[in-house]
């Protein structure tokens, strides 16, 4: 990983915690499909160490998933 990202994955809808503004993902999501992506995705980037060589995506918002799993955009 080239660098280290705050993410919160909390269903309990707490993310009104102010130190929480600052992390890189914030999933809210009731239903785990949201999560398990997350986690497929942080896990593939810790397994293969890979770059984003593809097209670069459109930035995600903070409570969207991801289009890009390495880069996160």
């Amino acid at each position: 990983m080239r660098d280290v990202r705050l993410v919160v994955i909390d269903p309990n809808l707490g993310a009104l915690a102010s130190w929480w503004r600052t992390a890189y993902k914030v999933s809210n999501a009731i239903h785990t499909d949201e999560p398990s992506e997350i986690l497929r995705w942080l896990r593939e980037e810790i397994t293969t160490g890979s770059d984003c060589s593809g097209p670069v995506a459109p930035t995600a918002s903070r409570t969207s998933a991801p289009s890009c799993p390495c880069c996160w955009r």
